[in-house]
């Protein structure tokens, strides 16, 4: 290497001289901490404990509610002492049961004078150690930010999801939360932030305040990543960890601090944007009451993805879809709380041991959000890569301090890429989700439900529908399916009967000889899917055409994985193939005919229902897929025949592949294999069966979404 560099030109190694070496205007990040924020206040009616999903009584006559928090401390070499007071970040939700009419009205105009007389404010902590006692600090209501971004695309929000077609109504605020006032449940509420300020020298504040500055002292001396890794680009499949304190004023020593993880379901673009830059983002974890206002974080290098907000809740269903306010649509709440412009956010841990990122990197301040996570969660079963994995995580997201290796981040690239063969089937008023099998011959899977027939006019005999229309992925972050190449015709070639929910379109170019565009088609995984294995669903769950949506990302795992016998063989110890698998990544109406897919982006299952129970709730985490085994015929049909998948010949060997037998029946109609039929009716099992068999009558797996 040096006899190279003294082989460069003259003129090459004068300019490797001048160049001064590289440097970073930003300014240094502030330290963060989670906290829990409670608001306490005289509440002689319960009026305003009645419009929230949780409250406690704080006294004769009074209430007290809480939410979750970010407090920021100065960056380094700004911390101007015992005069500087503690910023903190809380949702304007929690504090507006308790404003005064003209602020509820005009909330950017509030502050500490314009509570509810009475009212007091507090922030709670953690003090460093393990199991340290809970510091609590006075607080009080300094300013409220808004924030425009925020604003427009929950706006633009709530417009598309009461578009999409779904039953019932969508509104922003917990389920829970039945009598919530509709002044507290509009764009208006998410789009503001609350600005406190703990003062100094109080005993509370000080100790917090303290315990701050030694967590970011032993930050600094920690070693870090020089920057955030390059595949955490915000988009869906990304890996996050979400921080605060469910129904954390009922019992704040158990609730607060707690952790949730998850993974970016789809980005939200702000009205006007054109489809840059997401304001708003659907998370899929297990987010509850009490924690909107908490930050959510990067598994991977632990840098801040924006704030938890109340989520998006559909009145019929009673779904909820936890939403988080982009970092970049914070800038107007960060520059109150006295953050420099362009200055990053380096979150704490105050009481938590170090264990190495998931990534294998140390993430920003010692480790602390992958010290949290660990804790909370426990070791994550490790992800199965394909070598191509790292590749696509690059090619989607630039350069990676992770690409190549198991991490959650990487695996976020190549999710991303494989939701680009994911498409809308509508049919008729419905709408599914589908999956490209072969781009050039324009062949898409879905499900056969989705062409179930219907009366025809007049009292015939029903007929199935023998057409489809079908939206191409539009990238993520654009608001326009039109981006991606809008609505195809698409012709049903063939619908299965059999125990396979399965149906193959052909799609028909938009003008008669014209090409059909490019399509991005998904391979198989060639490898078993074992049992534990991460998966995630991709499909269009929830919000249907009218939403313009891309397609959403439910993370889970392969709970189960079912065989059926091979063709020929008995099942017992002969050659057996995979048939179903049983997800707990979440499936809501609309998935089906969804992609599940492994960490390296490759398809492991055809989504074909989530599950009902018999009171009619639906569980969406117990949901069934036909595994890659059953696919795998498909696929090769579609190589062999390609454009000419329509021909006479072709048609014959695809209709062969709708396999009947009973043992598929059998599995599918949640039933014994035949072979076992009748065994256990000795001995006392025929009881047993009969139980067996009424358990599972309160699950109807082809509850059809």
């Amino acid at each position: 290497m040096a006899a190279d560099a003294q082989r460069q030109p003259a003129a090459a190694q004068v300019e490797a001289r001048a160049r001064p070496p590289p440097t970073h205007a930003c300014p240094p990040p502030t330290p963060a901490l989670a906290v829990q924020v409670e608001v306490r206040g005289p509440d002689a009616k319960r009026a305003r404990a009645g419009g929230v999903p949780f409250h406690a009584a704080d006294g004769p006559g009074r209430t007290a509610l809480s939410a979750s928090g970010l407090a920021l401390l100065p960056p380094p070499g700004r911390d101007a002492g015992a005069g500087a007071p503690i910023a903190v970040l809380a949702p304007l939700s929690c504090l507006h049961p308790f404003l005064l009419p003209d602020a509820r009205r005009r909330p950017a105009e509030a502050d500490g004078t314009r509570l509810a007389p009475g009212t007091r404010l507090e922030v709670l902590a953690r003090e460093p150690g393990g199991g340290g006692r809970l510091l609590r600090a006075p607080a009080r209501l300094a300013r409220v930010a808004a924030l425009p971004a925020a604003l427009s695309g929950a706006e633009a929000l709530l417009r598309d999801a009461n578009a999409a077609g779904a039953a019932g109504a969508w509104k922003l605020g917990w389920a829970l939360a039945e009598g919530q006032p509709a002044e507290a449940a509009t764009p208006t509420q998410l789009a503001h932030v609350a600005v406190l300020e703990l003062e100094p020298g109080v005993a509370g504040a000080e100790a917090l305040l303290q315990a701050m500055r030694r967590a970011a002292a032993a930050a600094e001396r920690a070693p870090r990543q020089a920057a955030a890794c390059g595949c955490c680009a915000l988009g869906p499949g990304l890996p996050l960890v979400a921080h605060g304190s469910p129904f954390g004023c009922l019992a704040a020593h158990q609730f607060q601090g707690a952790l949730v993880t998850g993974v970016v379901s789809t980005v939200v673009a702000p009205l006007g944007t054109g489809g840059g830059g997401g304001a708003l983002f659907v998370v899929d974890a297990r987010a509850l009451p009490g924690m909107e206002g908490g930050p959510i974080t990067c598994r991977c290098c632990g840098r801040l993805l924006g704030l938890l907000a109340v989520p998006l809740a559909n009145t019929a269903s009673r779904v909820e879809l936890p939403l988080g306010v982009a970092a970049g649509a914070l800038a107007p709440a960060l520059a109150a709380a006295g953050v420099p412009p362009g200055g990053a956010l380096t979150l704490l841990a105050l009481a938590a041991p170090d264990h190495p990122a998931p990534c294998g990197g140390q993430p920003p301040g010692g480790g602390g959000i992958a010290a949290q996570a660990a804790a909370a969660v426990g070791a994550q079963p490790a992800l199965r890569h394909s070598p191509a994995c790292g590749a696509a995580a690059q090619e989607l997201a630039g350069s990676s301090a992770c690409a190549g290796t198991a991490a959650p981040c990487a695996s976020a690239g190549a999710l991303q890429a494989a939701a680009r063969g994911v498409v809308m089937v509508r049919v008729g008023a419905s709408w599914g989700s589908g999956v490209v099998m072969c781009g050039a011959g324009g062949l898409v899977l879905t499900n056969a439900h989705l062409f179930k027939p219907s009366a025809a006019a007049g009292g015939q005999q029903a007929r199935r529908p023998q057409t489809a229309s079908v939206r191409l992925a539009a990238p993520q972050g654009s608001r326009s399916a039109g981006a991606g190449g809008g609505w195809l015709p698409a012709a049903l070639l063939t619908a299965f009967g059999g125990h396979a929910d399965l149906a193959v379109l052909q799609l028909q170019p938009a003008v008669p000889g014209a090409p059909l565009p490019a399509l991005a088609p998904l391979a198989l995984e060639p490898g078993p899917l074992l049992p534990g294995e991460d998966v995630a669903v991709l499909g269009h769950g929830l919000m249907g055409p009218g939403a313009g949506w891309p397609p959403a990302v439910t993370a889970g795992c392969a709970a189960r994985v079912v065989a059926l016998p091979a063709p020929g063989g008995s099942g017992g110890g002969q050659a057996s193939r995979a048939s179903m698998v049983i997800t707990t990544a979440g499936v809501h109406a609309g998935a089906s005919g969804g992609a599940l897919v492994n960490a390296s982006g490759r398809l492991v299952g055809l989504v074909t229902s989530n599950s009902r129970h018999v009171s009619g709730a639906t569980l969406p985490h117990f949901a069934f897929c036909a595994a890659a085994d059953e696919l795998r015929p498909l696929w090769a049909w579609a190589a062999r025949h390609g454009a000419g998948a329509g021909a006479a010949g072709a048609l014959r060997e695809l209709r062969a592949l709708d396999v009947r037998d009973a043992a598929g029946n059998a599995l599918w109609g949640l039933l014994p294999p035949p072979r076992e039929e009748g065994a256990s009716s000795s001995g006392g099992g025929g009881g047993a069966l009969a139980r067996m068999d009424e358990r599972l009558a309160a699950l109807l797996p082809r509850s059809r979404l």
